[in-house]
């Protein structure tokens, strides 16, 4: 596991736009290539950002990849936090569908990059930062907490998320590999993937 914490976001105005707009480069450099296979000036040149730019806010490539992830990671509690606020009187299935639409609308909004942080993580898992590690497990927990109601213990509530999370991953991950967009059959990826998470409770 990396000692590396959450990087402090930039506080200008001008710096956040182009940080915006690094980070599009690379979600879209990366629905074609690996993240490995993405150079520096690949991203320069799509972002419109200097090379000098970028590097004056991470030393290297990786800082990059690692921001851009935590980025991700709090748009994620943003979207969790206002589901679970604004569904607290929901039922059961209600509430699976609703994690299966979050979760799922992540993946399918920023597939390009999540698949290089997938695969990355898969055979580097020690590089994963600390500080994203807390959040993730934060995340985790308050999908799991949402979905114990109706009688659903810790324990299954804790199965139903980890088999939502790992259906969309592995979704992401066959669509690339098939050469099948991602986002062209969602509702009928989600439909099936209510039923077997249902099947499981």
């Amino acid at each position: 596991m990396s000692s590396q914490q959450l990087l402090r976001p930039p506080q200008q105005e001008r710096s956040r736009i182009a940080l915006e707009r690094i980070f599009k480069a690379v979600n879209g450099l990366a629905e074609n290539r690996s993240f490995e296979k993405i150079s520096v000036g690949d991203i320069a040149e799509a972002s419109g950002v200097a090379v000098g730019s970028i590097y004056q806010r991470f030393a290297t490539k990786d800082d990059l990849l690692w921001e851009l992830f935590g980025h991700y990671i709090t748009e994620a509690v943003d979207e969790i936090s206002v589901m679970i606020d604004t569904t607290q009187a929901a039922p059961l299935d209600k509430r699976i569908s609703n994690v299966i639409e979050v979760v799922s609308e992540l993946f399918v909004a920023h597939r390009g990059i999540l698949r290089s942080f997938i695969l990355r993580l898969r055979s580097a898992p020690d590089e994963i930062p600390e500080g994203y590690l807390v959040k993730l497990s934060q995340i985790f927990k308050a999908i799991d907490q949402y979905l114990k109601v109706d009688g659903v213990s810790a324990k299954s509530a804790k199965i139903c998320r980890s088999f939502i999370v790992a259906g969309c991953r592995e979704h992401l991950l066959f669509s690339a590999i098939e050469g099948v967009p991602l986002g062209k059959n969602t509702q009928g990826f989600r439909n099936l993937l209510l039923l077997s998470v249902k099947a499981v409770l």
